[in-house]
This record gives structure tokens, C-alpha cells and sequence, in this order.
């Protein structure tokens, strides 16, 4: 998220590298995307910091960073500016969205270049095979939105479990790093990003019972990936799981009725939206991530229903992102509204009045009204004997005493007759009469 104005310092462009190279290449089970996402928001800071932009216009420039690393690693350039707009800005101006654009087609482009115009997974040929499949859909959608609560949840509580034992911060990876190598022993295809593991399954190539080992052991193995310290992402620990949940549920639908419901890979394609949306609360980017990866519109209404489920469940029971919810640990609350968002960036330090006029407490009414009528000020701070604060006196105070031309008011006295206090402009007094 967006932090300090949009500033990221320089130097962490290449600790973020180092550290997200060793996480997944000694066989932690986080994502590349998180860290190319991080990495992609500090060189668009830094550029930002460099010609000196101020801090709106850097939040744009972290955006953009932010996209092209989705784009790029996805080969999906919608996805990366709606992720942008979705998750990193949360409130943006339509303006900032042209930005955006062109820096995902970009990253696309350079992409292309380098790596081939290929999807990151090998989608299989999706069909919708009949439309009551669309509520299995649905149902897919709310599992996913269960899923995506225990895999936050699971999350919280390993960091908790860490930070319990009081283990010092530089051993932490070692020991999750232990642990992550037990449970490999025993289900290997939980080390790393996971991506084999979802071809896997969109290419049928694996059982149900393989699926439901992996979707076990890769969120215990996430979760203590994270809990642990490793530098990646989550994102692709999600489709993982996703994908898992998916093949699971579509292997079910599909012994039980097998003339309506397409194969499991057409569901664990759905699956893998559906979790994301859920985990991340980012339901357009999950759908147009895997629309892009198939470029069939028949697969949308399955993506839409699916995905807008999970993400009502996880509103419904949890309320907050795997993001929300992390940041909310350290104290950081995320409010979705950008009215709201520009109030809590402006200090009452830089906006309140230094210059004010004063009254005793024990002023008479009458030398109040004198004095409103000479001075500038609204209001006035009252003050006691002892120079201490004893509350602040409006206008709005006194306008039931006052009439219109401020020339007369109104006083009750204690035996319930009002009195009429008058001002004599010749001789510049004040007269009582009833």
C-alpha cells in the first residue's frame, strides 16, 4: 500500500531483490508477485523522488511501478493497471488512469520481448457447458470465500505463534525454512512459487486426492513462509490454492453430473479468481487476470459470479484483505473513501488559527455585546481567573439576546421579567428598561 506520501526509499529496490531471490530459490512458498509489485513501486517512487513530483503525482508514479510488474509477469496489462487502481491507489482520479495504461503496455512490450508473447500458465480450452453450471459457479465462489478467510486467518496466527516464542528476527527464516523442508518431505509441491502445480491441474494431469494434499500442505507452508519473514507475495500462493479448490470441487460436480459441468480444469481455472478475489478483496483484477489468460468470453459470467461471491463472504466474516489485515496489525487502518483518505493527510497543526481574542469569565453581558461588535472574531476563548481554559463563547451563543441590528437585547432577570437592554448611539450607553 501507499505509504509516506508515496515514498519508498532508494536502497530497496535491491534488497527486495536479494531477498526475494533467496526466499524462492531455497524453496520458500511465497510469490514472485508481491516482491515484483514492491520492487516495480520503489523504482516509480524513486523516479518520482528524483524530479522532484509532488506527493500526489508520487502516488501515480508508485502506481504505474506497481502495474507494469503485474503486466509483465502475467502477460496481462489490463490486470496490472486495474490491480493498481484496485489495491494500490484504492481512490484514484479517472486522469491518473491514462498513466497507468501506458505504463502496463509498456512493461507488456519489454516483456514480449524478452520472454515471448505466451500465458503464464497452460490454460486449457474453457466451455461453459450448460448454464445451471453458473450456480456451481456461485457455490465455488462462496468456498473460495472460506478459503480465503482461513488463509488470512492461518496467516495472523503463525506470525502470532513467532513472535510468542520470541525468536530473534535473523533466526526466523531458518526455522520456517525448517519446517517448510519437513513438510516438503512428505509433499514436495509445496516448495517455491507453485506454478507447476497449477499446470498440474488446468492440464488434468493430476488426481484429487494429490489436490487435496497440496491445498492442505501449501496453505500450512504459506502461512508459515510468511509467519517466518521470507520475502514474497501471496498472490501466487493464492492461485495455487485456488487452483487446488477448483479442481476439487469441479472432480465432485462432475461425477455427480457429468452431462452439464465441464472437466475440473475449467473449475480450477474459475478457482483461482475466486481465491484471489477473496484474499485480496480485488474482484475486477481477478477476473480480468484470468480473462487475459484465456481470452474467452465465455468464461466471464463463471469469473464474475464466482469471484463478486468470495469476495461478499470474506466482507461478510472477515471484512478486511490479506493487505488490510496486515496492516492493521502495525496500527495502520486503510479507509476505502477519498474524501476521507485526504482528511487524514492533513494535520491540524497546518490549518488552525494561531490568532484569537479572549474574554474573562466574569465579563458582564453587556461589555460582551460591546465587544462583539468591534471585533473581527467569531468566537472568543474564555478564560478564568487563574488564566486556566474555561471554554470558548460564539456568536452562536449569544444570537438569542441579540437582535438583528445588535442595537437592543434581551435580559430575564431572576423574578422572570425581561428586561430590554438598549444602546443610546448619541451617548454611546447602554440603558435598561423593561
Amino acid at each position: 500500500m501507499i505509504s509516506s506520501q508515496g515514498i519508498i526509499r532508494h536502497r530497496t529496490t535491491f534488497y527486495k531483490i536479494i531477498c526475494t531471490i533467496i526466499s524462492i530459490g531455497s524453496g520458500a512458498s511465497v510469490g514472485r508477485e508481491g516482491p515484483i509489485v514492491h520492487i516495480g513501486s520503489s523504482v516509480g517512487s524513486s523516479i518520482a523522488q528524483l524530479i522532484k513530483m509532488p506527493a500526489e503525482w508520487r502516488r501515480v508514479f508508485l502506481a504505474c511501478g506497481a502495474a507494469s510488474g503485474i503486466a509483465a509477469t502475467f502477460n496481462a496489462p489490463m490486470a496490472g493497471m486495474l490491480f493498481a487502481v484496485e489495491i494500490i491507489l484504492v481512490d484514484f482520479e479517472i486522469s491518473y488512469l491514462s498513466h497507468i495504461a501506458i505504463s502496463a503496455v509498456t512493461a507488456t512490450v519489454i516483456s514480449h520481448h524478452f520472454f515471448g508473447n505466451l500465458p503464464a500458465f497452460d490454460v486449457p480450452h474453457y466451455e461453459l457447458i450448460s448454464y445451471w453450471e453458473i450456480l456451481l459457479y456461485c457455490l465455488l465462489g462462496i468456498l473460495a470465500g472460506f478459503v480465503s478467510i482461513a488463509f488470512i486467518k492461518e496467516i495472523s496466527y503463525t506470525e502470532k505463534v513467532f513472535d510468542r516464542f520470541h525468536i530473534p528476527a535473523y533466526l526466523c527464516p531458518a526455522v520456517g525454512g525448517l519446517l517448510i523442508g519437513l513438510i516438503a518431505f512428505n509433499c514436495p509441491h509445496v516448495l517455491g512459487v507453485g506454478y507447476q502445480s497449477v499446470n498440474l491441474v488446468l492440464t488434468a494431469e493430476t488426481t484429487i486426492n494429490t489436490m487435496i494434499i497440496v491445498i492442505i500442505f501449501k496453505l500450512l507452508a504459506t502461512s508459515i513462509s510468511v509467519g517466518a519473514g521470507f520475502s514474497g507475495g501471496i498472490f501466487a500462493p493464492s492461485l495455487v490454492l485456488g487452483t487446488m479448490l477448483g479442481g476439487i470441487f469441479g472432480s465432485l460436480v462432475n461425477n455427480l453430473f457429468p452431462e452439464m459441468t465441464a472437466a475440473f480444469p475449467a473449475y480450477g481455472l474459475v478457482g483461482m479468481a475466486a481465491v484471489v478475489s477473496g484474499a485480496t478483496l480485488a474482484p475486477i483484477t481477478a477476473i480480468f487476470t484470468i480473462f487475459e489468460l484465456t481470452y474467452n468470453l465465455e468464461i466471464i459470467l463463471p469469473l464474475m459470479i464466482s469471484c463478486i461471491a468470495s469476495l461478499v463472504i470474506v466482507q461478510k466474516f472477515h471484512g478486511y484483505s490479506i493487505y488490510e489485515t496486515t496492516l492493521l496489525k502495525r496500527g495502520v487502518k486503510i479507509v476505502r473513501g477519498h474524501d476521507v483518505n485526504i482528511l487524514r493527510s492533513i494535520q491540524v497543526v497546518d490549518n488552525m488559527e494561531r490568532e484569537y481574542e479572549s474574554i474573562r469569565d466574569n465579563t458582564p453581558l453587556h461589555s460582551l455585546i460591546i465587544k462583539t461588535q468591534e471585533s473581527h472574531y467569531p468566537h472568543f476563548l474564555v478564560f478564568n481567573n487563574k488564566d486556566e481554559l474555561a471554554g470558548m463563547l460564539s456568536m452562536r451563543d449569544l444570537k438569542d439576546w441579540l437582535a438583528p441590528d445588535h442595537r437592543y437585547f434581551k435580559l430575564k432577570g431572576d423574578d422572570g421579567a425581561v428586561y430590554i437592554i438598549r444602546h443610546d448611539v448619541l451617548r454611546n450607553q447602554w440603558q435598561l428598561t423593561l
